[in-house]
């Protein structure tokens, strides 16, 4: 997993390219999913998950949605880095982190857990 600032993101990224994004549904409302980058930095999520593979992005999305009390529904969406930029400013996210072709260990939610 590649975690960066935002900016840098859709700097390095024409509008051609897509990635997928997971969202969950809690108390009838869709969010995209997030994260906290560090801990020690923030007690807000400030972190986006994409990833240019859908079965990462789905496995990622399903490790979440089986911990998170309250998820509804899950989904992925495959979108341009304008849609995903209109989501890092409505939800105030500050990074940006790529799921790789790397990250299928452990849950899958880049925490470094084993399941």
């Amino acid at each position: 997993m590649q975690v960066v600032p935002a900016n840098d993101f859709f700097q390095e990224f024409s509008e051609s390219e897509r990635f997928y994004v997971g969202f969950l549904k809690m108390r009838g409302s869709w969010i995209p999913l997030c994260a906290l980058k560090d801990s020690k930095e923030s007690t807000t999520l400030d972190m986006i998950y994409v990833s240019r593979l859908y079965d990462h992005m789905a496995a990622v999305t399903s490790a979440y949605a089986d911990k998170v009390r309250g998820v509804e529904q899950t989904f992925v969406q495959y979108l341009m880095p304008s849609e995903i930029r209109n989501l890092v400013d409505r939800f105030g996210l500050r990074f940006v982190a790529e799921i790789g072709e790397s990250d299928g260990g452990g849950c899958g939610c880049g925490c470094g857990c084993a399941g």
